[in-house]
């Protein structure tokens, strides 16, 4: 399934799925549960609710997933007979055209990134590839989230504003000190970040991630939250990141030198709870993969381009770069 967090235009924030249909359709998973229980005599109490936000929905588990999973198909079969117009009459359904994508989980307990995971990036920024006896890891607060389509702002301290897409990965299941062999079963499913970065404080300030890696905006996610069983196997994904068109980072998820599963125990030394993300690191390509010069300065973002990052299978992450 693939499933987002959006406002739609009553400006209800809610949580939908996508139907498969062209143009695009998003199912209000709420909506259309308590629709689909009036209409078999069953109404749901006030209090009864499986999915008011992605973050409850994940804590319901296997079994919330599965209901979605059996309402989306209902749906599905239902536009299929009869059109989208009866259900989108009544609000069940509206045009991803008029939606506003929020992050995939808009308010993460925790956000773990990964750094120099990719042994080409290690390479660009001169280190070995030697990965260590541990991966290196920095926190970003919810508070950097923005959705896709939503506009990254470049903060008024900064003109070093650089790109790293990142396959984050969304955790499902409570955990603690989980095994590698046991870590993509913690996963509910996968999305597209960039982990943006204001490279003057990063690489020269004392407050180099405080400031560098958190400023607001600077972790847009998203569209979608696509589940773990239809991504599949995470590591042979191939990403991309583009700025106006021209194409920056390509790799593949392959290249970690830290796998997914990895990463995931290694983060779980903390409690990993529903809805947290864990994020995997980046590719070469970013501006300061160069050295200084006409060249690096070219590459880093400015207001007015547009920043686009894609992984196979995952999505499409769009955001125009604005000033603050």
């Amino acid at each position: 399934m693939k499933l987002a967090s959006v406002s739609v235009p009553s400006g209800r924030a809610v949580v939908v799925a996508a139907l498969g249909t062209e143009p695009s359709y998003l199912l209000d998973v709420e909506g259309y549960r308590r629709h689909a229980a009036a209409v078999a005599d069953a109404p749901l109490a006030e209090t009864d609710r499986l999915a008011p936000t992605m973050r409850d929905l994940l804590a319901g588990g296997s079994a919330a997933m599965a209901e979605v999973a059996t309402l989306v198909a209902a749906a599905a079969a239902q536009v299929a007979a009869e059109g989208v117009e009866s259900l989108a009459a009544q609000e069940l359904v509206v045009a991803e055209s008029e939606v506003v994508f929020q992050a995939p989980v808009p308010n993460p307990g925790k956000m773990i990134f990964a750094g120099r995971n990719y042994r080409a990036h290690r390479e660009e920024v001169g280190l070995d590839e030697d990965r260590g006896e541990a991966p290196t890891f920095f926190a970003k607060y919810p508070s950097t989230l923005t959705g896709h389509a939503t506009n990254i702002e470049v903060p008024w301290f900064s003109d070093q504003i650089d790109y790293e897409i990142e396959l984050a990965v969304v955790i499902g299941t409570q955990c603690r000190d989980v095994e590698p062999r046991d870590a993509l079963g913690v996963v509910a499913g996968y999305t597209v970040t960039n982990d943006v970065s204001a490279r003057n404080f990063q690489l020269t300030e004392k407050n180099a991630i405080f400031l560098g890696k958190n400023f607001d905006t600077a972790a847009p996610m998203g569209p979608w939250l696509v589940t773990a069983d239809e991504v599949g196997d995470p590591t042979n994904l191939d990403i991309e990141c583009r700025v106006d068109g021209e194409v920056r980072q390509q790799g593949n998820t392959s290249s970690m030198l830290w796998s997914i599963a990895e990463l995931i125990a290694y983060a779980s030394r903390l409690t990993l709870e529903p809805g947290d993300i864990v994020s995997t690191g980046t590719t070469n390509g970013c501006a300061y993969g160069q050295p200084p010069g006409a060249e690096r300065d070219r590459l880093l973002l400015r207001p007015g381009q547009v920043l686009e990052s894609e992984i196979s299978g995952v999505g499409l992450l769009r955001n125009p770069i604005a000033d603050s």
